[in-house]
């Protein structure tokens, strides 16, 4: 505003003049405002735009973004790293993913074939309207796990993520199970893995043949619905108690019609310390325990044949001839002695006054 000491010192003509410098001065503090809000915006852009890029150069994956015309907007150094794509390719700012693509067809990374041909495949691919996944090995081993997905204003941005050791992990992983899985299917024993409810997790061939079917078929199954009722009650009662008690079963036998099942019953705990599985170990005992019965009954056929046998005899040790295994009850009869508990050598059995002649 502009004050005068006394009313009316300024004509019409010089209100006009200050009513036009006043505007001037209105537009110019206006300008200035706006040039200054401009700055800002600009600052703050450019300020974005540089978080943008390092966060863009420092990720891990590698990036590319296509326009609509799947010429290259914008990519990190990762990108480049990962498909080995030298700077000198990117000379041109109108490079696009045609070109990317037969760089490295002309290495022969995509296989057999022309390379305008595998170019014009994978452009085909990146031209349709849909994401799409691959994993593909490089020639040094590297494996890159690629994903493409399309721009809502046409183009697409890919990243590219070098899974290398993930894949060694899990392919040691699976060579680790196969191993097992083998070691576990050549014993002759049974072995499987329950969860808390009964349902089979792992079976070996040896309890999918006695069961008469197929470890695939028992996989996911109760057990309780591949035994007998009778059986299928005790074998829950006693999975129950590993569960319950935490601790293990030992020697838990079974018997069906004419086999004998020694059975070993243990916990297995799970990160909360908390049984979550029962690892079941069976054998069939049913020839060792004819092979028992039979010794038994033929130890006993011997001690009744050498009590009626009136001469005695003994049994001497094949590996040592000087120790003796076992004098029949003839001997005392005969001698008048005990049967020595431990006899050494022949001269042990022999009087004393007998030993010098």
């Amino acid at each position: 505003m502009v004050y005068a000491d006394e009313p009316d010192v300024f004509d019409a003509e010089e209100i006009e003049l200050l009513h036009e410098l006043a505007g001037d001065i209105a537009f110019g503090i206006e300008a200035l405002r706006a040039r200054l809000q401009r700055a800002l915006a600009e600052t703050e852009l450019a300020n974005k735009n540089e978080l943008l890029r390092t966060t863009f150069e420092s990720m891990d994956q590698g990036i590319v973004v296509l326009d609509r015309e799947l010429r290259i907007m914008a990519r990190n150094r990762r990108y480049q790293t990962l498909l080995e794509l030298p700077d000198a390719l990117f000379a041109d700012p109108g490079v696009g993913l045609a070109d990317t693509l037969r760089f490295i067809a002309a290495r022969g990374e995509f296989g057999p074939g022309r390379p305008d041909d595998l170019v014009r495949t994978r452009i085909e691919v990146a031209r349709l309207p849909a994401p799409y996944r691959i994993e593909r090995e490089r020639p040094d081993g590297t494996v890159l796990d690629i994903r493409s997905a399309p721009l809502p204003g046409g183009g697409r941005v890919t990243t590219y993520t070098d899974i290398t050791e993930r894949k060694r992990a899990e392919e040691a992983v699976k060579a680790a199970e196969a191993n097992l899985v083998g070691l576990l299917n050549a014993i002759s024993e049974a072995v499987f893995l329950l969860d808390t409810d009964g349902r089979v997790l792992f079976a070996n061939d040896a309890i999918a043949a006695r069961l008469g079917t197929t470890t695939e078929a028992m996989t996911g199954r109760s057990i309780y619905d591949l035994v007998p009722p009778e059986l299928a009650a005790y074998r829950r009662q006693m999975v129950e108690q590993v569960i319950a008690s935490g601790k293990p079963i030992f020697r838990m036998h079974d018997r069906r019609s004419d086999h004998v099942l020694d059975n070993y019953l243990y916990p297995v705990f799970g990160a909360d310390g908390k049984v979550a599985r029962v690892a079941v170990f069976s054998a069939d005992i049913t020839e060792r325990e004819a092979a028992m019965r039979a010794l038994r009954e033929s130890e006993e056929l011997f001690r009744q044949l050498a009590g009626n046998i009136p001469e005695f005899f003994w049994v001497r040790d094949a590996a040592s001839k000087d120790r003796f295994l076992y004098f029949s009850p003839a001997w005392s009869k005969i001698t008048g002695w005990p049967a020595p508990a431990d006899v050494q050598g022949m001269l042990d059995i022999v009087h004393p006054q007998d030993t010098r002649r």
